[in-house]
């Protein structure tokens, strides 16, 4: 009985070989973009939260609008508000470079004339921050990947838009912010509202509070000074709102993996009955 089954084997395999290859390189396809699918879903949700604890570790609270931007005037109320120690105000734009259009990269618009580490290592750089129009600030990867140096210029869009932006200095950010993508530009809030937004339009507000005074309370206050306009979050609900934003995109991908699973299990059952039904 055994010598007649594996008889009978060798002669349905010799008959659809090309099929049991194919039906085998199905699967393996539809298990492996699973797989690459949720690999890609978990780093979309570690990038953000990356992004969020590198640019607004030390923030308490955050302030933005219900609509994309909200206006600068805004920094005076916060400052105002009781139990608010210190507030600085952030810019995001999504940019692409001329040279390489499927490149995307984040510019971040900071007050960089407050003192941080990246001033105390570099002489003259706050001069050239307000004098050198598109200065940028580039990370040491990215430099070395797009062939940049010291005073190299180079074409972006934002939009419909066309702008030139100019490598200011060239560090290693993850030595400051070990969490901080490669990708992120820094610039002066002012240059960056003057060539890729709008002047005196702002994308949020991040708070410090004053010590031994509850988040919960200053938040309170805040959403009274500041009305039904803006929101006002911790970074762990910033965290969650992030991840809210990417669920629908992670469901669609999810969705699609699982179809490439079936089709590959169907191509399985198929090839079966047509086996079947040769012999």
């Amino acid at each position: 009985m055994l010598r007649y089954f594996a008889k009978t084997l060798r002669s349905l395999f010799r008959r659809g070989i090309g099929l049991y290859l194919l039906t085998l390189f199905g699967v393996a396809l539809g298990v492996a973009s699973v797989l690459a699918i949720q690999i890609i879903n978990r780093s979309a949700v570690g990038a953000f939260r990356g992004g969020i604890r590198a640019v607004s570790g030390e923030a308490d609270l955050s302030v933005q609008g219900l609509t994309p931007t909200i206006s600068e005037r805004l920094i005076a109320d916060v400052l105002a508000t009781a139990g608010v120690r210190a507030a600085w105000p952030i810019c995001e734009y999504q940019i692409q470079t001329e040279s390489e259009p499927s490149l995307r990269l984040k510019v971040l618009g900071l007050d960089l004339l407050r003192p941080t580490p990246v001033m105390e290592e570099e002489e003259g750089i706050s001069e050239e921050i307000l004098t050198v129009d598109g200065w940028v600030a580039v990370s040491e990867q990215l430099a070395q990947q797009m062939k940049w140096r010291d005073g190299s210029s180079f074409p972006v869009s934002i939009g419909s838009r066309t702008k030139d932006l100019v490598v200011g200095t060239v560090f290693d950010f993850q030595q400051l912010f070990p969490q901080l993508s490669t990708r992120v530009l820094l610039m002066d809030l002012a240059q960056a509202q003057s060539l890729l937004g709008s002047r005196g339009e702002i994308h949020r507000i991040d708070i410090s509070i004053e010590e031994g005074i509850l988040a919960e309370e200053v938040a309170s206050s805040l959403k009274t000074v500041l009305g039904d306009g803006v929101e006002v979050l911790t970074p762990s609900e910033r965290m969650d709102q992030a991840e809210g934003l990417l669920s629908a995109f992670r469901l669609n991908l999810t969705a699609l993996s699982l179809i490439s699973l079936f089709v590959a299990s169907d191509s399985v059952m198929l090839n079966l009955l047509w086996i079947d039904a040769i012999t």
